[in-house]
C-alpha cells in the first residue's frame, strides 16, 4: 500500500487537531473562533491545558506547511507579500482600536 502524500497527512492532522480544540471549547463553553465580528480574540481560553495550547501551535505549524505545499513557486512571493501586508494592517488596526 502506498503511503499518504504529505499534503493528505497534514490535512488529516489539521482536521484531528481542529476537532480536539473545537470539542474542548464546546465542553468548556468557550465561543468558537470564526470570521464573524463578534468572534473571540483567542482560539482557546487562557485556562486551557498546556497540551491544548501545544496542539494549537501544532495546528498553526501544519497549516503553514500545507500552505507551502499548496502554493506554486511562481505564486509564493506574491502570497507572502500579501500576508505581510495583512499582518501589518491588522497589528496597526488593533493598536488603533479600529472597529468595522
Amino acid at each position: 500500500m502506498a503511503s499518504k502524500s504529505p499534503l493528505v497527512a497534514l490535512a488529516e492532522k489539521i482536521l484531528a487537531d481542529a476537532k480536539t480544540i473545537s470539542t474542548f471549547c464546546e465542553e468548556n463553553e468557550h465561543p468558537q473562533r470564526s470570521f464573524a465580528r463578534e468572534s473571540p480574540n483567542t482560539l482557546l481560553p487562557t485556562t486551557a491545558p498546556r497540551n491544548l495550547l501545544s496542539l494549537q501551535q501544532d495546528l498553526y505549524d501544519a497549516a503553514g506547511q500545507v500552505q507551502l505545499l499548496a502554493t506554486d513557486a511562481s505564486d509564493f512571493l506574491a502570497r507572502q507579500a500579501i500576508q505581510v501586508c495583512l499582518r501589518i494592517f491588522f497589528s496597526r488596526e488593533s493598536e488603533l482600536h479600529i472597529t468595522h
